[in-house]
């Protein structure tokens, strides 16, 4: 039997789109710019046999954080709202916590897969560099970094 993709389309990293909470979180993911799937490791057990060292899989799977660039708009909206979002997760006694949406698109920009972050909250957000030597103008950008439980591709 033979498994092979019908599909040979190679994998287009530029057709996705990321969704938080519409409401309380738009202007993150309406302005991000990059967004990089995480990796997932297990880390092996050591499993002696007769003095011959050997492995098994370990007891659970590890998802790294998940990196969100985005774009910071004049009114700093965005900006406000990750780092609101990081003051009240640690606020509150129950955090402050969201399923991230990730779809990504075939070539032709039609939906293809799904990928949801589950739990979510920010841990960290990189700071805004302003300078008075810039020749170019670059516009502002942060990386807003979240921990979640786990993440599935929905179907």
């Amino acid at each position: 039997m033979n498994n092979l993709t019908t599909n040979l389309n190679f994998l287009s990293p530029v057709g996705w789109k990321l969704t938080i909470d519409n409401l309380k979180y738009a202007n993150i993911a309406y302005f991000s710019t990059k967004v990089i799937l995480p990796a997932v490791t297990v880390t092996p057990a050591k499993a002696t046999y007769r003095n011959m060292p050997g492995f098994v899989p370990g007891d659970f799977v590890e998802y790294a954080p998940l990196a969100i660039d985005f774009m910071i708009d004049e009114d700093m909206k965005n900006y406000k709202e990750a780092l609101n979002w990081l003051s009240l997760s640690t606020a509150q006694s129950r955090p402050l916590m969201h399923d991230l949406h990730l779809a990504v698109m075939t070539g032709k920009n039609n939906l293809n897969n799904q990928v949801r972050f589950i739990r979510a909250f920010p841990t960290s957000i990189t700071p805004i560099e302003f300078t008075a030597q810039a020749t170019d103008i670059k516009y502002a950008t942060a990386t807003v970094t979240f921990q979640y439980d786990r993440y599935e591709f929905m179907e």
